[in-house]
């Protein structure tokens, strides 16, 4: 076993690894790619939010309750959905509830993946570069 951390950015790797392998459109005849694609979009969402999360317990700017409505705490810390950092991580996991909860696979293409991965990326080094 590693004593090094896990750092939750790795979530985002995966989710371009998931993707690397595909060449087309992924459709409703094809589920495993929609389910990779639907994959990477919640692993983009999680690492994101994780990175996020802890970014701002280091700066003491939010205040956890073990719960669900964490999500929306840190989404609020950030500025809420009014605020560039708040909204983009919102609709991320917007996005990231869609892709685990509804089986309609319109709006899960190979290009929608690749998206929500930029977001999660572009995501991720600004809050990196928060003070």
């Amino acid at each position: 076993m590693s004593s090094v951390e896990f750092y939750p950015a790795a979530f985002i790797d995966l989710a371009e690894k998931l993707l690397a392998g595909l060449s087309g459109l992924p459709t409703v005849t094809s589920n495993l790619d929609q389910a990779k694609v639907r994959t990477s979009i919640g692993r983009s969402y999680f690492g994101t939010y994780l990175v996020a999360r802890e970014k701002l317990l280091f700066l003491g700017k939010v205040t956890l309750t073990g719960g669900p409505q964490d999500h929306q705490l840190v989404v609020d810390a950030l500025g809420g959905v009014g605020s560039e950092l708040g909204s983009k991580l919102d609709r991320l996991r917007a996005k990231r509830n869609r892709a685990d909860y509804n089986l309609n696979p319109q709006g899960f293409t190979l290009q929608s993946g690749r998206f929500w991965i930029s977001i999660a990326q572009g995501l991720v080094k600004d809050l990196i570069a928060l003070i």
